[in-house]
């Protein structure tokens, strides 16, 4: 158990050291310097508890983690010089501030793990959140409903702010930054648990969803002149390709020619890589392209910065066909590419070849088109539309129990891409 001394003459105000046995017999000393006597006792309590836990290989007490995070910086590192805690990596001019917390975590990535639009969104993040927290904020003051009251001042229109109120899904985004960051404070043990720690789900604004068919892409397409837009689109459309990211960094020696398909390489995503069909409507354009192209090694050799805002250029290039843009024009592209690739091939395909999950797929990607309306408004009700002579079977029912055994029987047309297995929808047209 710790004990305390007064060092400090009969008129002075008292100076306290306080002693410790750490690790088993060994005896401590740190030097608390002038204090009240009721700060010096709560340091000797909190450094019982940390000695406690120390030794039990246990985690300390929710107080003296907080206790911990708030003590200036010269107490904390007399205390990690014992070994009673950690170096601290985020500290400000006193404590674990909120602000130098966070640009630390941002500077330890900025330039390696992250790209220059990431940095770029996450220092937006701190904005926001230094913005009602302020700077000085220690992390272990920060309440579950001081969160709660944060997201209703980023989301609330405020005479005093210059910026406007933000979306529900543009306040998510900083929540689940915020959620991310802290969690390294949790692990660094800086803080006993995350404020920010809850399910978040951004809402899709389905306002914003535009499918864009293939005939307006033809369209597109064919209006203009340039061979490098041309296969933007056709890349961002028929393939599903995330643009600027992955349609940039395509290469001629990615695309097997022979084997009619090409590798994707991702940015800032957890998979490695994917190979992609090259449908014959993307072949046809990129054979154009590739006629004439140099001695490049990308594909696209135009807006090799990502800073350049391809977005505006698209809009000229889609108004150079008579169509007026839509919102969201390249996340709408390959969306609609999903929603095309979904009657024709089996989802898991599908997925890999798109490069996310099936979740995604049906929060982000899959709408409901205008075709698919009126073959429901033509048809019977739960009537599959005419197939073609394409059969439907019922997956686990026992032939022998039907009515009718011979239709139960008749083995479903398959394609071959699909290994066999039963078609969710009629075959239409193979190419997207």
């Amino acid at each position: 158990m710790a004990s305390l001394f007064n060092e400090s003459a009969n008129n002075q105000k008292p100076a306290w050291r306080l002693q410790f046995y750490f690790p088993s017999s060994k005896r401590r000393a740190i030097y608390l310097g002038r204090t009240s006597r009721r700060a010096a006792e709560a340091a000797k309590r909190h450094v019982d508890d940390l000695v406690r836990a120390k030794k039990a290989n246990v985690q300390p007490d929710a107080s003296t983690t907080a206790w911990l995070s708030g003590i200036d910086s010269d107490l904390h590192s007399k205390l990690a010089a014992v070994g009673l805690c950690n170096e601290r990596r985020y500290q400000g001019a006193s404590g674990t501030e909120l602000g130098a917390f966070i640009d630390k975590f941002i500077a330890d990535r900025d330039g390696t793990e992250w790209k220059p639009n990431t940095a770029r969104n996450y220092r937006n993040s701190r904005e926001w959140i230094v913005g009602f927290f302020g700077a000085k904020r220690q992390l272990a003051d920060i309440t579950k409903a001081d969160v709660k009251r944060w997201r209703r001042w980023m989301e609330t229109e405020q005479p005093d702010r210059k910026t406007k109120k933000l979306s529900e899904s543009t306040a998510a985004k900083h929540h689940k930054r915020a959620r991310e960051m802290l969690t390294e404070a949790v692990n660094d043990k800086l803080i006993q648990e995350n404020p920010f720690r809850a399910k978040i789900s951004i809402p899709v604004d389905e306002d914003k969803q535009f499918y864009v068919s293939r005939e307006a892409a033809a369209a597109i397409i064919a209006a203009n002149d340039c061979l490098e837009w041309k296969a933007i689109v056709a890349l961002t459309r028929y393939c599903g390709l995330r643009c600027p990211s992955e349609v940039l960094n395509l290469q001629w020696d990615h695309i097997d020619w022979e084997e009619g398909r090409f590798w994707v390489i991702p940015e800032n995503k957890t998979e490695t890589g994917r190979h992609v069909p090259l449908f014959r409507r993307v072949r046809t354009v990129l054979d154009n392209l590739r006629a004439q192209a140099g001695a490049g090694i990308h594909v696209i050799t135009r807006y090799r910065d990502s800073e350049q805002n391809l977005r505006t250029q698209l809009h000229r290039v889609i108004r150079r066909a008579g169509i007026e843009p839509w919102p969201k024009a390249f996340m709408n592209m390959r969306a609609s590419c999903r929603t095309d690739l979904e009657r024709n091939y089996l989802h898991h395909t599908v997925n890999k070849w798109l490069g996310h999950g099936s979740a995604i797929a049906e929060r982000h990607y899959l709408m409901n088109t205008h075709e698919e309306w009126s073959r429901a408004v033509e048809t019977d009700d739960f009537e599959p539309a005419s197939s073609g002579g394409v059969n439907f079977v019922v997956i686990g029912a026992n032939p022998e129990s039907s009515s009718d055994t011979e239709s139960a029987k008749t083995p479903a047309t398959t394609n071959g891409d699909d290994c066999g297995q039963p078609r969710k929808y009629p075959r239409r047209d193979s190419n997207p």
